[in-house]
């Protein structure tokens, strides 16, 4: 249950994970801080069965650089040795170990797996003298990443006994009703069957005749959320069998189900683990609602003790997709602190229910009858995808003593072969758009991830800091044009 002295404040993450390390009562000096995702749904004792996403794995090990400032310390993969001097001459400031590129599929890919192959064997000194006598925090937490550390004698400091039941949407919608937490209408589907099966069950709760989100439970935006209008057999079927497909990547199928494999009525047909799906009714679609007017990431910081809000970023998605997260210089209206309130009930829960960690509640915020209404979708109880953002506009206010616009998007380039990929998005932005720290004035475009997983392509992951909208918008018109398909 909840202490009497637990503890809710505001707090930043101005310095990362150091800051991040000092919220949750740790040591900086003595925890090493990676970002790197493992799912085991089978068995957490067998690493061998852990299912590994090349792309999503090589993008969130590239948040800690950025998030690595003085006191901190964290491993990454090493994208290209020019874009890491360049973090490390601009960014980095604490002690950052990076695993090179040639070792990205090292040997189930994961950085965790790096990890445990060089403690249980001794391959390499450096890291085996980093690692020594300190603790490892993983943004993911899942309970594979207990059992192969204590497996090593090197148990984790987070004591979340559960990871999967908080990663999951459904826990949001399990604890709604507890702590009157305002979510949208809607239904789980908690078992796999047919799609006449789940078209009935939408019919009993009149979702028929409405606009709906299919959401997977444990699938990344884009392959997991799907939109639908109206739904009937054909679209509901093209939804779950797209799921289908992002289940058996992820390894929730039985070996000899092929991966590309469909079934119009039964696209769960031979899964092994099936992770509950939810359908939510779309809040503009609600009886009531004039518009959804803001679309934001409430980001804290949860121990058993206490929550710290470290702040709240703007959203823009497509179709479910996260694209990009904005930062306004008024950080305080109506509208932030309502979602705020309303993400603070979830965290608090969280702690309550064992969580310890970094979490993003995503919230809508809608208008109705000229009242604001708050509406949580989802929480990801993880580093977030403006996480880097959020730290890095309040470093340069601090070191500055200036107000900073932010704003983190993506974009694609192609590249030769041979070359170096850093040094063409570097060309691309232009050297003299490029942020530098106090060079700068704290201003410019920070690469901060270079996913190069595709073949003769690179999608930069990016921040832009800016002191006015103007410049804001004179950096957006630099980078948007750079995007090609692929």
């Amino acid at each position: 249950k909840m202490s009497n002295q637990f503890i809710v404040q505001k707090g930043n993450i101005a310095h990362g994970y150091r800051s991040i390390a000092e919220h949750l009562g740790l040591n900086p000096s003595k925890t090493i801080f990676i970002n790197t995702l493992i799912t085991n749904p089978h068995d957490p004792e067998d690493s061998k069965l852990a299912t590994f996403q090349p792309n999503l794995d090589w993008c969130s090990a590239q948040y800690s650089p950025v998030l690595t400032d003085a006191g901190s310390i964290s491993i990454t993969f090493q994208t290209s040795e020019s874009h890491l001097n360049y973090l490390r001459k601009y960014v980095v400031k604490g002690e950052l170990f990076s695993v090179p590129a040639q070792d990205y599929r090292y040997p189930d890919g994961s950085l965790i797996h790096h990890l445990s192959e060089v403690l249980v064997n001794n391959k390499n000194e450096s890291l085996l003298k980093l690692v020594q006598g300190k603790q490892v925090f993983n943004s993911y937490h899942t309970n594979e990443l207990d059992a192969l550390l204590k497996k090593l004698g090197h148990p984790s400091f987070v004591p979340t006994k559960d990871y999967l039941r908080f990663i999951s949407k459904t826990y949001v919608r399990e604890v709604s009703s507890q702590i009157k937490l305002s979510v949208p209408p809607g239904i789980v589907l908690s078992e796999p069957e047919t799609v006449e099966s789940y078209l009935k069950k939408l019919q009993s709760q009149n979702l028929l005749q409405k606009k709906i989100w299919i959401k997977a439970a444990s699938l990344a935006g884009g392959d997991g959320i799907i939109p639908i209008s109206n739904p009937d057999k054909k679209s509901l079927s093209a939804a779950l069998n797209k799921i289908s497909r992002g289940y058996k990547k992820m390894g929730f199928f039985k070996k000899d189900v092929h991966p590309d494999s469909s079934n119009e009525n039964n696209p769960f047909d031979g899964i092994d683990y099936f992770a509950p799906i939810i359908v939510d009714v779309d809040i503009e679609s609600l009886p009531g609602i004039d518009e959804v007017i803001l679309n934001t990431c409430v980001q804290g910081v949860i121990s058993k003790e206490k929550v710290t809000l470290v702040g709240t970023t703007i959203q823009r998605t497509q179709d479910g997709e996260y694209l990009d997260g904005y930062l306004p210089l008024d950080r305080k209206s109506a509208e932030i602190i309502v979602a705020e309130e309303e993400a603070l009930k979830l965290m608090k829960k969280l702690s309550e229910d064992g969580y310890v960690g970094y979490a993003g509640v995503d919230v809508l915020v809608a208008i109705s009858h000229n009242k604001l209404i708050p509406y949580v979708l989802e929480v990801n109880t993880r580093l977030n995808g403006s996480t880097p953002l959020l730290s890095l506009v309040q470093r340069a206010e601090e070191k500055s003593g200036q107000k900073y616009l932010g704003l983190t998007t993506k974009f694609k380039v192609q590249n030769l072969d041979g070359e170096d990929p850093a040094k063409n998005v570097w060309e691309r932005i232009g050297e003299e758009n490029l942020f530098k720290a106090e060079e700068s004035d704290y201003q410019g475009i920070l690469p901060f991830v270079l996913d190069t997983t595709q073949p003769n392509l690179t999608c930069a992951n990016v921040v832009i800091l800016a002191k006015t909208s103007e410049k804001l918008e004179h950096l957006k018109r630099v980078v948007l044009p750079l995007s090609v398909a692929g």
